[in-house]
Formats: C-alpha cells, sequence, structure tokens
C-alpha cells in the first residue's frame, strides 16, 4: 500500500472478538445497564439470523463477554427470544464466555466457583463445553478466582487490562502465560490490548476512537475517514510488532460498545 513506508515481514492474521463491555455502575445505573445489555442482545440475535439467511452466518460472531448479561437477558424476554438466542449460540454467532461478571478482588472463592458454574450448566444444557472466560477492564483477580475457572472445566483465560490503573503483567503485551492457581493448577491467560484497541483501527463504523493512539490523527479520526487512518494505525501497529520480535503471527484485538 503506497502509504506505508515499510513493509511487513509477516503475513498476520488479526482476530477480531466483537463484544459489549460490561462495565455496572460507573457509565450508568444498573437498571439502565441491564436495559442495554438485553437490547444490544436482541441486535447481535437479528444480525446473525439476518446473515444466516444469506448463508454468511460465520461471517459475524458476538461474545458475550459476562454470563450475567445473558441472565439478565432470560429474565426480561418471553419463551420465543429464548429460543432464538439458544439456536444462536448452538450454531457458533454468539459465544458464551465462563466469567459470570467483572468483579473485583473482594469476591471469595466459594460465590466465584457458583457463579461461574451457572454459565458452564447453561451452556451443557445446549450441548455446548465451555474452556474458555473473558474478562475487560479488570487489573487485578481474586486469589481463588483461577481455581474458580479450573475446576468448572474453564483452562483458558483472556484478559483486556485498563492502562489508566495498572500496566501489563510481565511488563508485555499480547503475550500469553500461564497462571498457577492456589491449588497448583495451570490456567492459560491471553495478555491481551486495552479493552477497546480495536475502535483505533476503524473497523467498526460506529466505534472509532484514539483512546490508546496518540497519534497525529486523534483529533481528525472520524467515521467517514476511518479506513484511511485505521488501516495507517493497523499496519504501523503490526510493524511495531516484528520491531518488538513479537513471535507469533497473529494477534486477538477486541472491538467494543462500551457500556
Amino acid at each position: 500500500m503506497k502509504m506505508l513506508k515499510q513493509k511487513l515481514n509477516k503475513k498476520w492474521e488479526v482476530l477480531l472478538i466483537h463484544h459489549t463491555h460490561t462495565d455496572i455502575g460507573y457509565t450508568q445505573t444498573q437498571e439502565n445497564i441491564e436495559y442495554y445489555h438485553v437490547n444490544f442482545i436482541k441486535q447481535a440475535i437479528e444480525i446473525a439470523e439476518c446473515l444466516r439467511i444469506e448463508n454468511r452466518e460465520h461471517e459475524f460472531v458476538w461474545v458475550c463477554e459476562c454470563f450475567w448479561n445473558i441472565e439478565v437477558f432470560l429474565n426480561e424476554v418471553d419463551s420465543s427470544w429464548e429460543e432464538r438466542l439458544n439456536t444462536c449460540i448452538k450454531n457458533g454467532s454468539i459465544e458464551v464466555t465462563g466469567n459470570y461478571l467483572n468483579l473485583n478482588e473482594l469476591i471469595d472463592y466459594d460465590v466465584l466457583k457458583n457463579h461461574t458454574k451457572k454459565a458452564v450448566n447453561y451452556a451443557s444444557n445446549l450441548g455446548i463445553n465451555i474452556n474458555s472466560a473473558m474478562t475487560a477492564d479488570i487489573n487485578g483477580y481474586a486469589w481463588g478466582y483461577a481455581d474458580a475457572l479450573y475446576e468448572n472445566g474453564i483452562k483458558n483465560l483472556l484478559s483486556c487490562v485498563h492502562t489508566h490503573h495498572g500496566m501489563y503483567p510481565l511488563f508485555k503485551k499480547q503475550t500469553p502465560f500461564y497462571w498457577k492457581t492456589p491449588k497448583g493448577e495451570k490456567v492459560l491467560v491471553w495478555n491481551g490490548e486495552h479493552y477497546h484497541f480495536g475502535n483505533e483501527f476503524g473497523i467498526v463504523k460506529t466505534a472509532t476512537g484514539s483512546y490508546i493512539n496518540r497519534d497525529e490523527f486523534m483529533n481528525t479520526f472520524t467515521q467517514e475517514n476511518r479506513h484511511e487512518i485505521g488501516t495507517k494505525r493497523l499496519y504501523r501497529y503490526l510493524k511495531a510488532l516484528e520491531n518488538e520480535n513479537y513471535e507469533l503471527d497473529f494477534i486477538p484485538i477486541t472491538v467494543i460498545n462500551s457500556l
């Protein structure tokens, strides 16, 4: 591409994780957040259904970051919406993770284990095995969280930290490591970028921003020029990873609506 002064050395695979961040009580009241998340899931179901009709269902996967979102949804909708959600989960267009809610480090082991089990049981009743969890905007976990995940069959955790309140574990982002639990087990953790990093590449029209990229485009990045500026930012980012001797040829990037 003409905009690039340096070519990339790798053939990169960018893995997009599209979800809505769950942040109760910070941006809105709990009642408003519940209302929003119910409607987000409804929209995800409708998009997935439209793509299924067009035989394009695998082009879109919506990730429910927390099982709490689904729990609220099921409490608010009728059986027809529940059936539509279950169909989307079964065919893989909506994914459920083993994280119940983005909680602080004060929650004890029994609460974490029992609430994690809610997601596992729900998915199991649909014939789905959950082995991964996802958290966003969390820089610390209760000591028993890893064991609560492991004992519910969840061996993988995607973590997207908030860099304003702490630095990356191991002082390095976009890297995997094993978290040794208090009971001596292991959970594979991916230490990712900021949880709405994908918004800074213009991937989704209505989700653009300059939160991490404090560059020459931060005051001019809009929905109209998102492709041009987003592409420049993405190639610059990938080149920086190469210069840092990043060993892999893929990266996960989350794209969100933030609530």
